[in-house]
C-alpha cells in the first residue's frame, strides 16, 4: 500500500511541474480537449471581407485541435455608443454563462477598440489577435499590450500610385473617396503618410458622409474624366443615411464616374466597374493571423510575436475596365491576375511564349513537310496516271479501272475510240499538227466524261472510255454524241481539218459472261466499222445480229 501512495505521489509532483515549467498552454489541450477561441467580427458574414478573413483564419489554424465561436457587431449599421453598450451587455451575459475562452480573435478596428476598452471586464487578460485593423497606430498601440498581437491592414498607395502613373501617364489629379467610418478614417491617415513623401501629389478629398445622396452624386460627376484617377477608400455611408455594400457603392461610383479609372487597395475586385489595382489580401491575413493563433495556443508567448506592419497584396486588374480604357498588355506588370481575362493568341503566346514558339515552329515544318508531299504525290499520280501530251487519263490509269472490275467480277463496258486516216494527216501535215489534232480530240472527249463514262488515250490515236455500269442505252447514247461531237472541224496551226472516228463498244455481262473478253470483243466491233467505211460506231451486240 505505502507503494502504490509513493507512486501516486510522484505522479502528481511530476504533473504539477509539468504545468509550473511548460509555459504557457491550455489545460484544456493538456487533457485532448478543442481549445477554445472566439472570433469577434466588426461586421455580419454578408460584409465582403468577413468570409474572406474566416476562411484565412481556418486555414492558419490547420488541424489544430479547437473549436471557435463567432460573435458580430454588425457595426456598418449599429456603430453608435448606444449600440457598442448593448453589445457590452449582450456579450457579458454570454461570457458569464461559458468557459474562459483560450483566445480572442479580433476582426477589424471597431472589433479591437471594443476587444481592449473592455478587456479586464469580459476577457480577463485573455490572450488577443487582431487583424484587418486599418489605423497603424491602433495596431501598434494594441500589441504594445501584455498577450495582445496581430495584423495591420496596411494598403499599398505606393506601389498603386506607381502602377497608375505608368498606365495613365497623362493623368495627373487624384480623388479619394472615403466616408467618417473608424476603417475609412484609418485608410485615409494612412493615404496622407503616403501624400507627406509626395509633396507634388494633386489630389482631392470626397467625404461621402458630408453629402447627401444626391450630394454625392453630383460631386462624382464633377470629377473631370480626362485627367483623374480615383483611390477608393473603404466607404459605405453618406450624409442622408444610406448604407452601401461594396458591390452597391461601386455601381453608384461607375454610374455617376464612368470614365474615371478607379483603384480600391482596401478590396479585390468584383466585377463591379472597378479597374483594381493592388488590394489587400484578406484571406492572406486571416492565414497569418490563424498561425500566429496557433502558436500562442501551442505555447509561444503573444509578446514574441511581432505586429505585421507590412502589406499583404495582391495585384487584380478587371479586363473590360482595362479594354474600355485602351490599356495595352505591356503596361501591364507581369504578376498581375486579370480578372475575366479572353483567351486569345496574345494570351496564350505570353503565357507560354517557350511552348508556343516550338509549336509554331514544328507546325511551320510539318506544313512545309505536308506541302512538298502533296505536291510530290500529286506530280506522281499525273505522271502513272495522265497521258503526257493530251492530259487526259492514260492506258495505266484505265487497266487499273477494267483490273478493278476484272477481279470483283463487276459490270463494265469499253468504248474504243480510233480517228480515222490518222497516219495520212500525220505524213501529210507533220507530226506537230498531229499532236495538235490528238490535243484537240482529247479535249472533245474529256468533255463528254462523266458519271457514266471515262475517256482517256491508251496509245497513238487510240482512245478508250470505260463505263462502270454499262447498258446498250448509255452505250449508243455515248457512241452517237462521239461521232456528233467530231463532227465540227478541227483548228490547227496549218489550218482548219475534218477528220472522222470508228467506235465500237463492248459490255459484261450483257455480250458476254466472261469478264476477260470485253476489251477484245470491243475492238472486234472496232474493225467491224473500219470494214464497212469508218466515220460510225457499232455495239458489239449489234455486230452478232449483222
Amino acid at each position: 500500500m505505502n507503494r502504490k501512495r509513493h507512486i501516486c505521489l510522484m505522479a502528481a509532483v511530476f504533473m504539477l511541474c509539468t504545468v509550473l515549467f511548460s509555459g504557457k498552454v491550455s489545460a484544456a489541450s493538456s487533457f485532448g480537449t478543442p481549445y477554445r477561441i472566439l472570433a469577434i467580427c466588426s461586421y455580419n458574414y454578408s460584409f465582403q471581407t468577413v468570409p474572406e478573413h474566416i476562411d484565412g483564419l481556418v486555414q492558419g489554424l490547420g488541424d489544430l485541435n479547437y473549436e471557435i465561436n463567432y460573435e458580430t457587431m454588425d457595426a456598418k449599421t449599429y456603430y453608435h455608443t448606444s449600440d457598442i453598450t448593448q453589445f457590452y451587455n449582450y456579450m457579458s451575459y454570454k461570457l458569464h454563462q461559458v468557459e474562459p475562452y483560450d483566445l480572442v480573435v479580433l476582426m477589424d478596428d471597431t472589433a479591437l477598440r471594443f476587444g481592449i476598452n473592455y478587456r479586464q471586464q469580459l476577457f480577463n487578460n485573455t490572450p488577443m489577435v487582431f487583424l484587418g485593423i486599418n489605423s497603424i497606430s491602433d495596431a501598434t498601440t494594441a500589441s504594445a499590450l501584455n498577450d495582445v498581437t496581430g495584423i495591420a491592414e496596411v494598403l499599398d498607395y505606393e506601389s498603386n500610385y506607381e502602377l497608375m502613373t505608368k498606365m495613365f501617364p497623362k493623368r495627373h489629379h487624384y480623388v479619394v473617396l472615403c466616408d467618417s467610418s473608424n476603417t475609412s478614417a484609418g485608410e485615409y491617415i494612412e493615404f496622407l503618410k503616403f501624400a507627406e513623401n509626395h509633396p507634388d501629389l494633386n489630389y482631392t478629398v470626397i467625404n461621402s458622409s458630408y453629402y447627401s445622396k444626391d450630394g454625392f452624386a453630383r460631386a462624382l460627376q464633377e470629377v473631370s474624366a480626362d485627367d483623374s484617377i480615383m483611390f477608393c477608400l473603404d466607404f459605405s455611408t453618406d450624409g442622408d443615411g444610406n448604407v452601401y455594400t461594396p458591390l452597391a457603392g461601386a455601381k453608384f461610383i461607375t454610374t455617376n464616374m464612368p470614365n474615371v479609372p478607379i483603384l480600391r487597395p482596401s478590396a479585390a475586385i468584383q466585377n463591379d466597374g472597378i479597374l483594381g489595382g493592388y488590394s489587400y489580401s484578406y484571406v492572406d491575413a486571416g492565414k497569418r493571423a490563424g498561425n500566429m493563433a496557433r502558436a500562442i495556443l501551442q505555447g509561444s508567448d503573444p509578446d514574441d510575436l511581432d505586429v505585421i506592419t507590412t502589406p499583404l497584396t495582391k495585384l487584380s486588374l478587371e479586363q473590360g475596365v482595362l479594354d474600355s480604357f485602351g490599356i495595352n498588355y505591356t503596361a501591364i506588370p507581369e504578376n498581375a491576375t486579370i480578372i475575366n481575362e479572353r483567351t486569345t493568341l496574345h494570351t496564350i503566346y505570353r503565357d507560354y511564349t517557350l511552348v508556343t514558339n516550338l509549336l509554331i515552329l514544328i507546325f511551320l515544318l510539318f506544313t512545309a513537310i505536308i506541302l512538298l508531299l502533296v505536291f510530290a504525290n500529286v506530280r506522281r499520280n499525273q505522271l502513272i496516271n495522265e497521258d503526257f501530251l493530251t492530259k487526259v487519263p492514260n492506258r495505266t490509269y484505265l487497266n487499273r479501272k477494267i483490273r478493278s472490275a476484272k477481279d470483283n467480277h463487276a459490270t463494265y463496258g469499253i468504248i474504243m475510240v480510233d480517228l480515222d486516216n490518222f497516219k495520212t494527216i500525220n505524213d501529210t501535215l507533220g507530226h506537230t499538227a498531229g499532236d495538235e489534232l490528238l490535243l484537240a480530240f482529247a479535249t472533245r472527249l474529256k468533255a463528254l466524261s462523266n458519271r457514266d463514262v471515262t475517256f482517256g488515250r491508251i496509245g497513238g490515236d487510240e482512245f478508250m472510255g470505260f463505263m462502270p455500269v454499262p447498258s446498250y442505252e448509255k452505250a449508243d447514247l455515248i457512241c452517237r454524241k462521239i461521232v456528233q461531237t467530231m463532227s465540227a472541224p478541227f483548228h490547227l496551226s496549218t489550218g482548219d481539218i475534218h477528220i472522222t472516228a470508228s467506235i465500237g463498244c463492248a459490255m459484261y455481262p450483257q455480250d458476254t459472261d466472261d469478264v476477260m473478253l470485253v476489251s477484245r470483243l470491243a475492238d472486234q466491233a472496232l474493225y467491224a466499222v473500219k470494214e464497212s467505211g469508218k466515220n460510225d460506231y457499232r455495239l458489239f451486240h449489234d455486230t452478232l445480229k449483222a
